[in-house]
């Protein structure tokens, strides 16, 4: 007999996860900033905006660490996407280079998500932005 799911009464089996993958999911949400950081608005004062329009994964990723090497700490960067990954790929790009992944922007007309630059970034591999690169001697 196959099991009725359609009834209130059933259940899903409980999916067990480790700390690492719960780790990993928390390290995926926007970092909490604190007071009088700058805060991902549209319109907001000193951003700094990067059109990707409908770049992949690769290049969008190559445009954004190619730009935010050139600003300073703490700079906001807005990136501006079609690409359906990039909410997926950018917070873990973050994570990984140290950049803070501050969100979706709201009040935009097109897929916009925020990036505070990081002081002492991870470099990225040259070519494969989504590969840690060699480390800084």
């Amino acid at each position: 007999m196959t099991p009725d799911h359609s009834s209130a009464s059933a259940t899903l089996p409980r999916v067990a996860t480790t700390s690492r993958a719960r780790n990993f999911r928390t390290a995926l949400l926007p970092v909490p900033l604190p007071a009088g950081y700058p805060r991902a608005v549209a319109g907001a004062e000193d951003v700094v905006t990067i059109d990707g329009g409908d770049l992949g994964c690769a290049r969008l990723l190559i445009l954004l660490r190619d730009r935010v090497a050139t600003l300073q700490a703490g700079a906001v960067v807005h990136l501006v996407t079609a690409d359906p990954v990039a909410p997926i790929d950018l917070p873990v790009w973050c994570h990984m280079t140290g950049h803070a992944y501050l969100g979706v922007v709201d009040g935009t007309d097109r897929p916009t998500y925020a990036v505070a630059v990081a002081a002492r970034p991870a470099a990225t591999d040259a070519r494969n932005p989504w590969h840690r690169g060699p480390a800084a001697t």
